[in-house]
């Protein structure tokens, strides 16, 4: 598991560093990462562990893709936590529920920090750099998960 977590997290924190500049996760790095997963899991399960990694990957995409329609969650969000699922299989629900609750956390932080400061809580058109709260939950999960065994 740490092996994955160190091969992910240079792919994690590009993906942070340019949606923060951005506002966007580049499709190469997320090919990369996917390929990177695919191979990965093969080393370390055989094709049992790639077609599981592949299938949560799809479930992810297939469950997040209604968020993306209403504007509730961008392309590059759904792409970076579905090449997680091939990196992670086992604990991509985990994570992806551990990133909304830690993206709920940092914007109801914001908002008592606006409202402390005396601006205004919520400014039209502000979106969330969800890939932060992806990393954040990638972390939390993975080391839960590793004090747990």
């Amino acid at each position: 598991m740490w092996l994955k977590l160190i091969l992910l997290m240079p792919v994690l924190i590009r993906a942070v560093y340019t949606d923060i500049k951005s506002g966007k996760i580049e499709n190469r790095l997320m090919l990369a990462s996917v390929i990177g997963g695919l191979v990965i899991d093969y080393c370390m399960g055989g094709s049992t562990y790639v077609l599981m990694g592949l299938k949560m990957a799809l479930v992810m995409t297939g469950a997040l893709f209604v968020l993306f329609l209403i504007k509730g969650l961008g392309a590059g969000d759904i792409k970076l936590l579905s090449s997680i699922g091939i990196f992670m299989p086992e604990q991509i629900v985990k994570i992806t529920v551990a990133a909304f609750i830690i993206a709920g956390l940092l914007s109801v932080c914001k908002i008592m920090y606006r409202v402390i400061k005396k601006e205004p809580p919520f400014v039209p058109g502000e979106t969330i750099h969800f890939s932060v709260p992806i990393l954040l939950s990638v972390c939390v999960i993975t080391c839960i998960t590793a004090g747990l065994n």
